[in-house]
């Protein structure tokens, strides 16, 4: 990306040189011996002997190629006066004849770039030395022709004078020379200015400014035409916009400009591509919550293919790295970033290729950088593949590592199959014992590619220090690669992870579906035993009551949010939430205080999630309600909830009509003198199937599953409950889903007396609650289980849990057939400032669940995940 808070420059050695010009070099030292051999097709980089030794001041080298000419160009002392030397570069990295000097060079340097002085269709393409230098009147812009073999064809030819910094340079190839491209800076935002030169690099148009206020821009040379693409301030309404204008060899303006995308909240990062005779846009586009990255591709005269389309799945928040074309446009590769990778040991930095007239190919690669790292890797797109230069720790298959980073090569297929890893090896020096990391570069730069021919730069941190042109050979060594092709993973493995909401910190969540809609039930954390103080000034709701949890319904459809209610500002986060779905409309259980006293209350709610009645079911004079549930009936709905009004939790169900009237009793289920909790309802044709977790044994610790099956007509108790599978240990979260006429009860078990671990049990029953067989036990060693979600299908069992391994915390997914199991595999990352374990819940086949932003915010998150 080429923004002004970002400038583009090649690297910089500075401090390091002397003061004279560089000498040719003696003959090659001899290369480290290959300790682990391999195919010798494998190529790598072949050790050169110092080029130059850079002393004190020196600028460079940078590289720059035109066609398979090479050449290295760098600026160095030479007595009293700063110059401008190059030598021409052979394509395995040797220099070709002695370094010549080129003409005197400034004694600070800015900005430097050796780009390719006319397209390829000219017989001499030659070189441009592009540069920056500042002095009293402000900075300066010149070019520098030079031959195929690094030769001055002129002076230097002054090209601009800017009264601001110059942020970046840059040149396009024509047919009739080159247009030269910089920004500089304006207040705080940048002047992008072009300017065409001939063939002997001397301007043959006036300096155009394209853009005064641009946020960020990039360049990309198009097959008749260059093209600049631009961020700025939307002049006509607060917000962005994204637009493109084509250029011609006298860099004059073709055709109008073209809008790309415009937000008010459009980020700065872009990059273009010229591949498959058209121009490719990826940038990032703001959604509510985060950032993904968005595509379009446009003809070479600018007009659009199709509409803008997501690049990839998100997998929490994107960010776009780069763009990088092979020269001739047949293929473009992407670089991006998926924030919300769970490792955070490394960076995964992964890159995509872009297909013949569409989106991205299925063969994906992951270069793996150290997150210490503050600078990216160098990355090329060739003929034939794609290249990456990435600080690395240097790794024989069969070796010891180095403990230190050094920079490597990297190079993939054209499909980003891993061909080969090779650091930046450079002769060690005189009289040094057999180490191969004695070999090794400490800094890379300048990576060229032509096809499968890559040189570079590397140095050694010393004083003076030894500087090395690089290029590739065969060789018997095999490195292990910082980078891996991106295979299918095992199943269940996650699809796509966005954000669908920021609130308060989240205490539960509840989900039903209306038809082809989707309402979600968020509840905020609040904490109970928070003083009531009378507001000033009225809440959002016009009430003066203090606000406590917030209970919002928010309806999507096919994956789009179009509605959001507030159904309370006073709910009460202990009591939690439930939501069932009978045709159109759904039921919302949820608690708050009423009469100063907690209750239970019912919302009615349409396919739009707004209320349409809403019921208060308890009035109890004391005690706490501390779980609700509810499932719809054919002829309404069974409520069910846990209070203490009589000193000890207890379950209480009630049957309504569709219209919240009672049709049954207020039901109180067997007594119990321990702890209760949770909650889970599921309706089997004229049986209601309850489950919940007891404390009925009177050794310490121990909880069991309780099931009870009652009439659908009244919610009466069909026959005695049952305590399913006692004994256990401390079973919690217990959960009942539908599959086919009968069900399955799914809980968690802690082990009792470990350290660590528990157990997922999944019991089959019929359709009025007997178990069929004895339950499955799925222990999850070295975790501690804290929460669980499960739907079934008629082939399968799907199960989510929470689970916290050491000091991390993280979603995780198993599959379950009754007669087999799939391994537990991680999903999705918690994050560590998570108040507390709320269990995930299915909508179908789509997964939501609770995770937190920052220091006190709460964000509903949506998981798709491929489970077979």
């Amino acid at each position: 990306m080429r923004t002004w808070y970002f400038p583009i420059g090649l690297a910089l050695l500075s401090g390091c040189w002397g003061s004279r010009a560089p000498e040719l070099p003696p003959p090659p030292a001899r290369a480290p011996t290959a300790t682990a051999p391999t195919s010798a097709a494998a190529p790598s980089i072949k050790p050169q002997v110092p080029f130059a030794t850079v002393p004190d001041g020196t600028y460079g080298p940078y590289l720059g190629q035109s066609g398979t000419a090479r050449v290295a160009v760098w600026a160095s002392h030479e007595g009293e006066q700063r110059a401008w030397f190059s030598v021409p570069i052979a394509e395995d990295g040797k220099p070709m004849g002695a370094f010549r000097r080129l003409v005197d060079a400034p004694e600070e340097i800015g900005l430097v770039l050796v780009t390719p002085s006319v397209g390829d269709s000219s017989a001499d393409p030659g070189f441009l030395l592009l540069s920056t230098w500042a002095d009293r009147t402000g900075t300066r812009v010149e070019s520098l022709r030079l031959t195929p073999g690094g030769g001055a064809l002129s002076a230097p030819v002054p090209l601009s004078t800017t009264p601001g910094p110059v942020l970046w340079i840059d040149s396009v190839p024509t047919g009739r020379g080159s247009l030269v491209f910089w920004a500089s800076r304006s207040g705080t935002r940048a002047r992008v200015s072009v300017v065409a030169l001939d063939e002997r690099g001397v301007p043959s148009s006036a300096v155009r400014q394209l853009a005064t206020s641009a946020l960020a821009w990039q360049l990309v040379h198009t097959e008749n035409s260059a093209v600049l693409g631009v961020v700025r301030e939307d002049s006509g309404s607060p917000g962005r916009v994204i637009e493109l204008q084509s250029l011609d060899d006298f860099a004059d303006a073709v055709g109008p400009t073209v809008e790309v995308s415009r937000g008010a909240d459009l980020g700065a990062d872009f990059d273009l591509a010229w591949v498959d005779e058209g121009i490719l846009v990826v940038w990032s586009e703001p959604a509510p919550l985060e950032s993904r990255l968005m595509m379009v591709r446009l003809s070479g005269e600018g007009q659009r293919l199709a509409p803008a389309t997501p690049v990839v799945d998100p997998i929490g928040e994107q960010a776009l790295i780069g763009l990088f074309a092979s020269p001739r446009g047949a293929h473009a590769y992407l670089v991006w970033e998926n924030l919300g990778d769970p490792d955070l040991r490394t960076r995964k930095l992964r890159i995509g290729r872009f297909k013949t007239g569409a989106g991205l190919a299925a063969g994906r690669a992951v270069l793996h950088v150290d997150p210490r790292d503050e600078t990216l890797p160098e990355f090329v797109a060739s003929e034939d593949g794609f290249h990456a230069l990435v600080l690395s720790r240097a790794c024989l298959a069969d070796a010891p590592c180095s403990e230190e980073r050094h920079p490597m090569l990297v190079g993939l297929s054209s499909d980003l199959v891993p061909n080969y890893a090779q650091p930046l090896q450079v002769p060690p020096p005189p009289g040094a014992t057999e180490n191969p990391a004695l070999g090794f570069a400490d800094m890379g730069w300048g990576l060229i590619c032509s096809g499968a021919a890559c040189s570079a730069i590397g140095a050694v941190r010393a004083v003076p220090a030894p500087v090395f042109l690089l290029g590739l050979r065969a060789t018997l060594q095999r490195w292990i690669a910082p980078v891996q092709a991106v295979t299918p993973a095992p199943r269940p493995a996650i699809r796509s992870n966005r954000a669908l909401l920021e609130s308060a910190p989240l205490s539960d969540i509840a989900v039903a579906t209306v038809g082809e809609r989707r309402l979600i039930a968020t509840l905020t954390y609040f904490d109970p035993s928070t003083p009531y103080v009378r507001r000033k000034t009225p809440a959002p709701d016009g009430r003066y009551a203090p606000i406590r949890a917030e209970l919002r319904v928010t309806v999507r459809n096919r994956d789009k949010e179009i509605g959001s209610h507030i159904i309370s500002y006073r709910a009460r986060s202990l009591g939690g939430i439930s939501l069932a779905s009978s045709g159109q409309q759904a039921l919302l259980a949820w608690s708050a205080m009423d009469r100063k006293k907690p209750q239970v209350f019912v919302t009615l709610l349409d396919a739009d999630g707004k209320r349409r009645k809403q019921k208060v079911l308890t009035y109890t004079k004391k005690g706490e309600i501390s779980a609700v549930g509810a499932v719809a009936l054919k002829d309404g709905w069974a409520v069910a909830w846990i209070d203490t009004r009589h000193g000890h939790p207890e379950v209480y169900v009630v049957k309504l009509d569709a219209q919240l009237k009672r049709i049954s009793p207020e039901r109180r289920l067997a007594r119990t003198v321990g702890s209760v909790s949770g909650l889970s309802l599921l309706a089997r044709g004229e049986v209601v199937l309850l489950a919940r977790t007891e404390a009925r044994s009177h050794a310490q610790g121990v909880q069991d599953v309780v099931l009870s099956a009652l009439n659908a007509s009244d919610l009466s108790a069909i026959d005695e409950e049952r305590v399913v599978a006692p004994g256990q240990g401390h079973a919690h979260s217990c959960r009942l889903a539908a599959r086919g006429s009968g069900a399955v009860l799914s809980w968690v078990v802690d082990q009792m007396g470990s350290l660590g671990g528990g157990a997922v049990l999944l019991a089959k029953l019929d359709s009025r609650g007997a178990a069929v067989g004895a339950p499955d036990r799925l222990a999850v060693d070295s975790g501690t289980l804290s929460a669980i979600a499960t739907r079934c299908t008629e082939k399968e069992c799907q199960v989510a849990l929470n689970v916290q391994r050491g000091s991390s915390r993280g979603l995780e997914a198993l599959r379950w057939g009754g007669a087999e199991v799939s391994d537990i595999r991680p999903l999705a990352p918690l994050s560590p400032r998570l108040r507390d374990a709320i269990p995930p819940v299915f909508g179908d086949a789509t997964l939501y669940y609770a995770d937190s932003s920052g220091e006190e915010r709460g964000v509903l998150r949506q998981l798709e995940v491929d489970w077979q």
